[in-house]
């Protein structure tokens, strides 16, 4: 009796942890999907900005990118080439916003890029376990001379920058929440020159 209650004993410990590792190897495996999902729309985003000044009604134009940690879109351009599968009479311009808030990423868009008032935005909650995202912007020659050499520039458009003009790269960091300090993801995305 003794034996077999012990057997028992085991072999349900051996289950609980079984049943653990499934659960925690589910919800590493999500996030990983998350983060690729997130590192995927920002890439498509970025390659398709377009350097456009947004000519807003009684308000200054807005530039095509605004780099800022101050504000609260941490990054936010025009961009083409917005789908529109039922040939809606719409722009093919959208505007879109990267923000954190409360450890949450959020990309906020407006299909009307000429009206980017918060309450018409369309918020799309992309990943939740972000402690910090940093975004700097490689500026065009001749100030901007190669991704390593840099200058990276941490504010867009910067001084002198013509605010219709796009930089050279931007470069993306975030640290997640319960990682090690040396454990950030960052990427370096290129963008098509020109204005």
């Amino acid at each position: 009796m003794a034996m077999l209650a012990w057997i028992t004993v085991v072999a349900q410990v051996v289950i609980q942890t079984a049943g653990r590792s499934g659960e925690v190897s589910e919800r590493t495996s999500q996030q990983l999907k998350d983060i690729d999902r997130t590192w995927i729309l920002l890439e498509t985003d970025l390659r398709n900005a377009v350097g456009v000044n947004l000519q807003i009604p009684f308000s200054e134009p807005l530039p095509a990118m605004r780099v800022s940690e101050t504000e609260e879109y941490i990054l936010s351009f025009v961009r083409a080439g917005q789908s529109n599968p039922l040939l809606l009479p719409r722009s093919e311009v959208l505007r879109v916003g990267y923000r954190l808030e409360e450890n949450v990423l959020w990309r906020d868009s407006w299909i009307d890029p000429y009206n980017p008032i918060e309450e018409l935005a369309r918020p799309q909650q992309l990943l939740d376990t972000v402690e910090s995202i940093e975004v700097r912007v490689l500026p065009p020659a001749p100030t901007g001379r190669s991704v390593d050499s840099g200058p990276w520039l941490d504010e867009w458009p910067s001084v002198g920058q013509g605010s219709a003009i796009l930089p050279l790269a931007v470069e993306v960091t975030f640290t997640l929440v319960n990682r090690r300090e040396d454990a950030k993801l960052r990427r370096v995305i290129t963008l098509v020159p020109g204005a």
